[in-house]
């Protein structure tokens, strides 16, 4: 019979004891009888995420968000030391914020000097399991492009942080912060490239918001930063313009040099929202009213904002159900020689009427249109619309009437823009010779490139050019001349004070003199008085529109107009076959 071995000594015993608490797999923590930790093993840092200095000189319940109120604290806290031991299930709280289910054991430790006892507390005794939790909760709360917490962690842990500051302990704010013209983006260079922003945006969030804050991403090109280490508004505002610096710096992406701004909306626990679901919803309101007052900038939310911004949900609510059923109108406003008043077509007008409000301006609906890119959907309807109107005039004597329609920037940038066009000429039957395309200064010379290379594909088709608003962008000459264009629009703020305001007045003739050099049409928006319409004849201008000729008018009212002036002996549109004018389409 071997004899046993014998006892391990003092020495070998704390040794021993040393190597399990440093190799052990399970999560280890001990405490004294207050419950402040004086140490934890590797174990417990892989598992919780806490390193030991953060845990040490703690109370153990750093991890057990269920012991935060202190009287339930107290009462289990001297359960353990009374029966001397506890065990159960319970949920805790990674560094993370991530919520994990796991087993948990606490012993007191009697001090062999008679000293105070210690409290051993042991957890993750499943490793498998334990591992698959914490994969599984990681994945149920981060996001997967970006690596940030999501919208489920960042509202657990503002949660978190709103029970702390409703107890003194700190103070909490919310950034809600949203990319600028992100859409664009994603429809012009691919949605591979728009997820290549969301990780620079996001790592650059992440390296500009100190150990005092969270950084996640909601959803989109969406992201918030929780703050609970700040003193004042101020410093908020400090935080906010270093976020908005740090990302101005360009990023090369997908051979595309690209400039990133945001919006950011702030709000502040108590005044910007009671918890967590209001202060999140009140910051968003802020940061719109940022982008309604041009972007690229932050904004602290009042209450007012709360209204405006419901009132923003409902309207682009409406707006989508209007784009699903083409709950829209065309209006027609009589375009004329400036030579003679001879009617040579007219501008069709997108009109909404509402169910309950009326009529809603263009100026109110277009932009909020271009941001949600309902505008892709309801400006191919309009093109649609615009030529099935030309086609059901055809037969009243409107045989060589042009249509022009106006593209945003969004619908300009379609991949398939093209195939669009050729689509609904096809099905409408309109003459390519017959349609225009009008476009916006500045979506022209955004990317002067590109936008020839579309142009003339469109030109190749027989389709006609048309530039809107000339004067208010930032034209580049050497391009212009590059560009197939049939027509310069000038913009009519520069025509409403053309008689009494010298520098208009130097502007629209150096406009129409650019014109007339490269052998393009001008035609001058919002004519109101014979004043203006003197000036512009008087400088050569050849087409014109205005109050001072008609207003916007249904189809069958400008029909209507064009027989009265044809049958008075006015001039009409028997004179378009003379002339190689358009009728345009224009979104506002």
């Amino acid at each position: 019979m071997k004899p046993l071995a014998p006892s391990p000594g003092p020495g070998e015993r704390n040794r021993l004891l040393s190597g399990v608490f440093d190799h052990a797999v399970e999560g280890m923590i001990v405490t004294d009888a207050g419950g402040a930790i004086l140490a934890v093993n590797p174990a417990f840092s892989a598992i919780t995420g806490f390193a030991a200095a953060d845990a040490v000189g703690r109370s153990c319940r750093l991890l057990r968000p269920d012991l935060d109120d202190d009287g339930a604290f107290a009462a289990f806290w001297s359960g353990v030391l009374e029966s001397g031991r506890w065990q159960g299930q319970v949920r805790y709280r990674r560094k993370d914020g991530a919520m994990l289910l796991d087993w948990q054991s606490y012993a007191v430790v009697p001090d062999d000097g008679g000293g105070p006892p210690r409290v051993l507390s042991v957890f993750g005794g499943v490793s498998a399991l334990h591992h698959q939790e914490v994969q599984i909760g990681l994945l149920v709360h981060h996001d997967t492009l970006t690596g940030l917490p999501n919208r489920t962690l960042a509202v657990e842990r503002l949660k978190v942080a709103l029970h702390d500051a409703g107890r003194g302990r700190s103070s909490v704010a919310v950034l809600f912060l949203d990319i600028d013209h992100f859409k664009l983006i994603n429809d012009s260079l691919g949605h591979e490239v728009g997820d290549q922003m969301l990780v620079v945006v996001a790592r650059r969030l992440n390296g500009s918001v100190g150990a005092g804050g969270m950084v996640a991403r909601m959803g989109g090109d969406e992201f918030i930063v929780e703050l609970t280490d700040f003193e004042s508004a101020a410093e908020l505002s400090g935080i906010a313009e270093n976020l908005l610096a740090q990302l101005l710096e360009p990023v090369r992406l997908d051979g595309h040099t690209v400039h990133i701004t945001a919006s950011i909306g702030i709000s502040v626990f108590p005044h910007g929202g009671g918890d967590a679901r209001a202060l999140l919803q009140n910051a968003e309101a802020a940061m719109y009213r940022v982008k309604h007052r041009g972007r690229n900038a932050f904004g602290f939310f009042d209450p007012s904002q709360r209204n405006r911004a419901v009132a923003r949900l409902d309207l682009q609510s409406d707006l989508r159900r209007a784009a699903e059923t083409g709950d829209f109108i065309l209006h027609f406003q009589p375009k004329v020689s400036l030579a003679d008043r001879a009617v040579l077509g007219c501008e069709a007008l997108i009109r909404w009427r509402h169910p309950s409000a009326g009529m809603i301006s263009p100026a109110e609906f277009i932009p909020l249109a271009e941001e949600t890119g309902l505008i892709l959907p309801i400006g191919l309807w309009a093109l649609r619309a615009a030529c099935e109107q030309r086609r059901r005039w055809s037969g009243d004597g409107f045989d060589d009437l042009k249509v022009a329609v106006n593209l945003s920037a969004r619908q300009f940038r379609q991949a398939d823009l093209i195939e669009q066009i050729r689509d609904v000429l096809a099905e409408t039957g309109m003459p390519p010779g017959h349609l225009e395309i009008e476009l916006t200064e500045s979506t022209v010379m955004d990317d002067a490139e590109q936008a020839i290379r579309v142009m003339k594909r469109l030109r190749d088709m027989g389709i006609r050019m048309s530039v809107d608003d000339f004067g208010t962008g930032y034209s580049s000459l050497a391009y212009l001349k590059k560009l197939p264009l049939n027509t310069l629009k000038i913009d009519r703020a520069f025509i409403a004070d053309v008689v009494t305001d010298a520098d208009d007045a130097a502007i629209v003739h150096t406009i129409i003199t650019l014109g007339r050099m490269l052998r393009l049409e001008v035609v001058a928006e919002g004519i109101e008085s014979e004043r203006q319409l003197t000036f512009l004849q008087d400088h050569g201008c050849q087409v014109g529109q205005g109050y001072l000729f008609a207003y916007p008018l249904a189809a069958q009212d400008f029909r209507e107009w064009v027989r009265a002036r044809s049958a008075s002996g006015s001039p009409s549109l028997a004179a378009i076959s003379r002339h190689d004018r358009a009728m345009e389409f224009h979104h506002a």
